[in-house]
């Protein structure tokens, strides 16, 4: 655990504003969501289509609403 504590404070994730968890809140919503409908509609093929859609979408709205 101590272990998990260093890396988060030493790298760049420990030094996220909370607009930055905000948006990328919003990025995975975004992924899950875009890569379910995806999945859904193509009967599995286009959830990767769909989440890498569904991240890119959820950045720009993420973007809007946390800043």
């Amino acid at each position: 655990m101590t272990q998990i504590n260093d890396v988060l404070s030493d790298s760049d994730i420990g030094q996220v504003s909370g607009a930055g968890w905000c948006e990328a809140g919003f990025m995975v919503a975004g992924g899950l969501l875009g890569g379910g409908i995806g999945g859904y509609l193509s009967g599995g093929f286009g959830a990767a289509g769909g989440f890498t859609l569904g991240v890119a979408l959820g950045q720009d709205v993420g973007d809007m609403i946390c800043s």
